[in-house]
């Protein structure tokens, strides 16, 4: 037991390094080819933070653990919201942006509320999965739509609000100028990011039947805590 739980923390640390490098490489990639601090923002940064997630969910569904799948997601938006913005709040006040409030509080919630309609039959198929995908999509090229039009009626070069958000979020990220470094960066990421997941599941699957508890109750908590880390 104890094996498997040292082989879960290293699960997760090989996650949450695989993800920084990912976001570090691909952000520096992007940059490097000419794409806009916007669009590197809107999809390599907003995704490549979401890839612990994302891969453990894949797996954990590949591997016929649905509620893994489904706990993970649920239990990582719970610990998001309860745990990351309560003791961030806890140790220093936060200010919000009023687009914020809005219109992305608003989307969350209604997109929250659409899962709940979708699995009321305890069933997520797979057209339920194309119109979920579809919706993120939809999001980032209304939002990317929205910077755009911000730059417009502000006339700002540099993308208004958003984009000077994004901007001085891809200087903390940092730049790396060496195109193989940045390559190879990539590539280590996916392998942590595939690899911490891999371990993440699997150990958790052995917790889980050592412990005799559901497959729900550890995506729930143990995964969802260690992938919003």
């Amino acid at each position: 037991m104890l094996l498997y739980i040292a082989v879960c923390l290293v699960g997760f640390v090989l996650l949450y390094f695989g993800a920084e490098w990912l976001v570090k490489g691909s952000s520096s990639l992007a940059r490097s080819l000419g794409v806009t601090p916007i669009v590197i923002g809107l999809t390599v940064v907003a995704f490549g933070t979401s890839a612990p997630e994302l891969v453990v969910s894949l797996i954990s569904s590949i591997k016929g653990k649905s509620m893994i799948a489904v706990g993970n997601v649920v239990g990582s938006n719970i610990c998001n919201i309860a745990l990351v913005l309560g003791l961030s709040a806890l140790f220093n006040p936060i200010k919000s942006d009023p687009s914020v409030i809005r219109r992305d509080i608003p989307i969350m919630l209604g997109v929250s509320l659409y899962l709940l309609v979708l699995s009321i039959n305890s069933t997520l198929g797979r057209i339920e999965g194309a119109t979920l995908f579809a919706g993120i999509i939809a999001y980032t090229f209304i939002n990317y739509y929205l910077a755009k039009k911000e730059t417009l009626d502000t006339g700002d070069a540099g993308g208004g609000d958003m984009a000077a958000a994004i901007t001085s979020e891809l200087e903390e990220i940092g730049y790396i100028a060496s195109r193989s470094k940045q390559v190879l960066l990539v590539a280590v990421g996916i392998v942590g990011v595939v690899g911490g997941a891999q371990m993440v599941v699997e150990s958790a699957v052995f917790i889980m039947t050592e412990l005799g508890v559901s497959e729900k109750f550890i995506g729930l908590t143990i995964v969802a805590f260690g992938t919003s880390l």
